[in-house]
């Protein structure tokens, strides 16, 4: 009688296990799905969150939205302002180089390495500011 209970509530408690994990599968593959924010929304969020660490009121927040809206849409714009400058460049560089050449500078202007691996994940062990001369 009590293998049978326990073979129950083993089985019971698998079950459950099982149907979790499957939950949260199905979550995150439907997380991968979201489509990207807008400026809008984005700026909106921003300025909530704010709104909520600060303790915004809700002229405060508007103002920050704004603010942020601002921002964001002027780094947009100078982002694609950046990306034209650098496919003119390209297109020049094309016209002067040989091919060989353009292949190798292809290769010279890319990056040995990602960004994120130059930058420390860390501030441990780095010097805080230039060194002090010693004092004599």
């Amino acid at each position: 009688m009590k293998n049978r209970i326990f073979a129950i509530a083993l089985m019971f408690c698998l079950m459950a296990g099982a149907m979790a994990v499957a939950q949260e599968q199905r979550q995150k593959a439907q997380a991968g799905k979201k489509e990207p924010l807008t400026t809008e929304q984005m700026a909106r969020r921003r300025a909530e969150h704010m709104g909520k660490e600060l303790k915004l009121d809700a002229k405060q927040i508007e103002a920050v939205y704004e603010v942020k809206l601002n921002t964001m849409k002027r780094e947009q714009a100078q982002q694609a302002e950046k990306k034209k400058i650098k496919q003119d460049e390209t297109a020049q560089m094309k016209q002067i180089l040989t091919e060989e050449q353009y292949k190798q500078w292809n290769e010279l202007r890319r990056p040995a390495r990602p960004m994120e691996s130059r930058r420390p994940r860390t501030v441990e062990g780095l010097e805080k500011g230039p060194k002090a001369a010693p004092k004599k």
